[in-house]
């Protein structure tokens, strides 16, 4: 796992500009928080 702390939330384009999307957190992610990524995944 990789520590990574969220400075900013950054889209991408079109309607999901501004967003992230976190699965299996626990417990609220906010900008700034410190969180251990697994894996990343690009979904259309």
């Amino acid at each position: 796992m990789v520590a990574a702390k969220v400075v900013e939330v950054i889209g991408i384009e079109g309607s999901e500009e501004g967003k992230i999307l976190v699965r299996n957190a626990r417990g609220p992610i906010r900008e700034d928080d410190v969180v251990h990524i697994k894996e990343t995944e690009m979904e259309g």
